[in-house]
């Protein structure tokens, strides 16, 4: 899954969510630092945690939004809309992998010394 949102300057972002959270809020030690009075300091974070999306506010003073509710977690899922003082953020479903990339992928990972079994295994899970 993607968080997708517009900086201050007008252009647009996507990071993958993963099993490291992101961290968003004004510290500058944030993944997305977000300069507003209304956002603390450790706002919330977003993570995967296995195969799930998770939002957990970190105790903000104004909350954090998530499609219109004010929550302290909440389980995201693609087309949520996140508010964070000003900022909007939206969760996005990441696009699949096309066959010629996971062909050129594969072919790369074979020449690497990856067997057969691990490229499928790793085929699969990536499927399902």
């Amino acid at each position: 899954m993607l968080l997708t949102y517009t900086n201050p300057d007008g252009s647009t972002a996507a990071m993958k969510i993963s099993a490291q959270p992101i961290l968003i809020g004004r510290d500058a030690a944030s993944t997305i630092v977000i300069e507003d009075g209304r956002v603390s300091r450790s706002h919330c974070s977003i993570q995967m945690q296995k195969g799930v999306c998770w939002l957990r506010d970190l105790g903000s003073s104004n909350g954090t939004w998530v499609n219109g509710a004010n929550v302290a977690e909440a389980r995201l899922q693609s087309g949520d809309e996140i508010s964070v003082g000003s900022r909007l953020f939206t969760c996005a479903a990441e696009k699949p992998a096309g066959p010629q990339t996971i062909f050129r992928q594969t072919a790369q990972e074979m020449s690497e010394g990856q067997g057969y079994g691990t490229l499928l295994r790793k085929i699969a899970n990536d499927i399902g």
